[in-house]
């Protein structure tokens, strides 16, 4: 529903629009796979955090596109990097600390989340509530009766329940490395460059350049895929969030007009 709406809008001439309009209209398909997202994270835990990633460069692509418009564009760039590069910092810091502190990813750990987390193994299966002493951890007890494929179900449940507590263990640690990777395109793109009409082909081909190195990335997440079928998907979906951050910046940065009249004097028009 969310792309759908993305979709309508462009078709509707949206860069056209009155601003109020403009941000009101672009705040539906938001709502929608943010709603979207938060009902389908049972089976796709990664959710919630690729969104919450992607709202960092929503907020940036807000401000640069309502209040700070005008603002000169190395300004507003150097702002933004020098920001999203502290908070990246300070993050992988804090989470650092709590790691070493006595935090660090291990069977202890995983048996006292999961024993404060109990909700998550009551609804991980739908055959009963799961117990991770008796039913995943390393001294689980499997009933001999249990037929295999119960035990396939069981087992993966058990992996779908530890993920989820993995993923909130690491979120700090991801949100750190996704604040400095938004820095850094933030700094080549915004602070290093020098954007020039005159050289728009170069920055386009620079577009380019990073849109096949998030394709290839995909085109490596199928791969993954057979190796584990939830890290293929997972590699897949933030891949393909860079695609579309990517696209919003070039849209928002070069401008529609300015696409449409290259397109037109491309020699493949």
């Amino acid at each position: 529903a969310a792309a759908a709406s993305a979709a309508l809008f462009y078709i509707c001439n949206w860069p056209n629009w009155r601003r109020g309009l403009q941000f009101v209209s672009i705040m539906l398909p938001w709502i929608l796979g943010c709603v979207g997202t938060l009902f389908k994270s049972r089976k796709y835990p990664y959710g919630p955090i690729i969104m919450c990633v992607f709202l960092i460069v929503f907020l940036i692509g807000l401000l640069r596109a309502g209040p700070c418009k005008k603002s000169k564009r190395v300004y507003f760039y150097r702002v933004t990097y020098l920001s999203t590069c502290l908070f990246g910092i300070l993050l992988g810091s804090l989470w650092g600390g709590w790691v070493v502190g006595g935090s660090k990813w291990s069977n202890q750990l995983k048996e006292d989340w999961a024993g404060q987390s109990q909700e998550i193994y009551d609804n991980v299966w739908s055959e009963r509530a799961l117990n991770y002493t008796v039913d995943c951890g390393p001294n689980r007890v499997i009933s001999a009766s249990m037929a295999s494929e119960t035990r396939v179900e069981m087992k993966t449940a058990c992996s779908a329940a530890e993920r989820v507590l993995f993923m909130v263990w690491a979120s700090p640690f991801a949100g750190a490395v996704c604040n400095l990777v938004v820095s850094t395109f933030l700094f080549l793109n915004g602070v290093a460059a020098k954007f020039d009409d005159k050289l728009l082909d170069r920055d386009l081909k620079r577009f380019v350049l990073f849109l096949t190195v998030l394709v290839t990335g995909m085109y490596a997440s199928a791969y993954a895929a057979g190796t584990s079928m939830r890290l293929g998907s997972t590699l897949m979906a933030f891949f393909l969030s860079g695609i579309v951050a990517l696209s919003g910046w070039v849209l928002l940065e070069v401008g529609p007009e300015v696409i449409s009249q290259t397109v037109v004097k491309s020699k493949f028009a």
